[in-house]
């Protein structure tokens, strides 16, 4: 193994001691106190004893008071390549070629089966080539080694390394041209020169995803800054760091294929700071969870028209963000032009409440917390949004009071042209019959059948009327959806078997549809 002593200690680089982690700011002797010290700046605030002011003498600064130490240079665990930890942890020693079976089976003391499973794993790993995954968190890394065995390497973890600056980085990708995934969370990694972005771009151009997770990122401005290195990254994971403020980034240079962004529990509370990044039109899934963010507001536009910002974006995560009014949330949000997906935390609420809200108010939502919204929901949920709007829509006096109710319920020009105008929903229902007439077709289209029905009746008896009228002979269940005479493109799942024909609100005319 080749090691690395202290020997290659300098300014800025990274180091433990037992299992501490910090960063050298200071090498040199001291006054009063013999021989060679360093001075660190410790990732524990607390673990140091000043802020890097010995006997009256200020030899390096610490962002907090007792971040500092100074430690002889002896006390610090030896560095390893890349290259050492993935041979330490992943590739065994290959059998001495004189230990037969027996006497090795004798050395390690396995019985027969647990030997046959340590061979099968020394042949698979004893080849550095046969590595397509590697995860080395909490290593003493600081350097590349050689690794250019490492052919079909295609994701590799060094979280919580001892790696501080992105020349190490590029000298570590430029040797695995598969690799496609690079975590480098935990790590705190130094600035670039304008100089050595121009140099070390070209090494990065076939990573796809970055984790940069609880790196003591402040500078939204810094990231933009670094994020030259990777201008093709489809992914960037920034979670757990500490940025408050974004800026419209210049996508000049930077940004290129972002797909995926993850920004969560970092501290931006004003959601103002979050539609900075709608420019980024390659932009799929934003992740903001954990913020702080109290009040979700979008720049403003007509209630029928979206905005163009956030062109693709299709999923939202806004989970664990104290977001005080959901119903004014969900209706700024209808205002993408994408959004399918979205994930919001349901604390003070009622689950059933949000979920109806918001599959109400977004028009073009199809999950809400990973759960579906079924044809079914979506329909329930806009007749209760359009029972709550109706009256007060009839009461609007003028255009430009209409106009506010459109804008406070983005959704109700969409709810009215699908299900008619308030005054139609205000008139008293007629007596509602226990019978209902509606239509049975097959797919094909090759038998139809006028029945009425009890209004009451299951889709399991249905299933079973259904089976005998077409299918005597038959075993096996069909498959039933309807179409409403009234809004003929809403084809329903009949799913929920033991429920009846009232709960899906089929009514007079409607048209059931048969399917083996």
């Amino acid at each position: 193994m080749n090691e690395i002593n202290f020997i290659s200690c300098v300014l800025n680089c990274r180091v433990r001691v037992g299992n501490d982690v910090g960063t050298i700011k200071f090498i040199g002797e001291l006054k009063h106190h013999s021989g060679l010290w360093y001075g660190i700046e410790w990732d524990d605030p607390n673990r140091g004893k000043h802020n890097g002011c010995v006997d009256g003498i200020q030899y390096f600064s610490c962002d907090e008071p007792l971040a500092g130490s100074m430690i002889r240079p002896e006390k610090v665990r030896r560095f390893e390549t890349v290259r050492d930890a993935i041979e330490n942890r992943y590739i065994l020693t290959p059998i001495e070629d004189d230990l037969n079976f027996d006497d090795f089976q004798m050395v390690i003391g396995a019985p027969l089966m647990e030997f046959v499973g340590v061979e099968k794993t020394w042949k698979k790993q004893s080849d550095m080539k046969a590595l397509t995954h590697v995860v080395l968190p909490d290593s003493n890394v600081n350097a590349p080694g050689d690794l250019t065995p490492l052919k079909n390497l295609s994701e590799l973890v060094l979280s919580a390394s001892l790696i501080w600056n992105w020349q190490t980085v590029g000298d570590i990708v430029k040797q695995i041209p598969s690799l496609n995934v690079l975590d480098l969370s935990k790590n705190r990694i130094k600035q670039p020169t304008s100089a050595e972005i121009s140099e070390l771009q070209p090494i990065f151009v076939f990573l796809k995803s970055l984790h940069l997770q609880n790196c003591k990122m402040k500078s939204w401005t810094d990231v933009l800054y670094v994020a030259q290195l990777w201008p093709f990254i489809d992914n960037l994971s920034l979670h757990g760091n500490e940025i408050v403020r974004l800026v419209e980034p210049d996508l000049t240079n930077i940004f290129k294929n972002l797909q995926s962004l993850d920004l969560s529990n970092n501290k931006i509370s004003n959601f103002n700071e979050i539609v900075k990044l709608g420019k980024i039109e390659t932009l799929r899934c934003l992740n903001v969870a954990g913020n702080g963010i109290k009040r979700i507001e979008l720049p403003e536009c007509r209630p029928d028209q979206q905005l163009s910002i956030f062109v693709n974006l299709v999923e939202l995560i806004l989970r664990d963000n104290p977001i005080e009014d959901k119903s004014f949330a969900f209706n700024e949000l209808d205002k993408l032009p994408m959004l399918n997906n979205l994930s919001m935390s349901r604390k003070g609420a009622d689950f059933k409440d949000m979920f109806s809200d918001g599959a109400a108010r977004i028009s073009r939502l199809k999950t809400l917390n990973n759960i579906r919204i079924s044809d079914v929901d979506r329909r329930g949920a806009e007749y209760d949004l359009l029972k709550m709007y109706g009256p007060k829509m009839l009461l609007a006096k003028d255009e430009l009071a209409k106009e506010n109710l459109f804008r406070e319920c983005r959704a109700l020009s969409v709810i009215f042209k699908k299900y008619g105008s308030p005054d139609e929903l205000l008139t008293p229902a007629p007596k509602v019959s226990n019978v209902i007439n509606i239509e049975i077709q097959t797919i094909p289209f090759t038998k139809t059948v006028k029945k009425r029905l009890p209004r009451k009746i299951t889709v399991q008896a249905l299933q079973g009327i259904i089976s005998k009228l077409f299918n005597p002979r038959g075993s096996e269940q069909p498959k039933l959806s309807y179409l409403d005479q009234k809004n003929p493109d809403i084809r329903v799942e009949l799913d929920k078997v033991s429920k009846s024909l009232d709960y899906y609100s089929i009514q007079d005319g409607d048209v059931i549809l048969v399917e083996w």
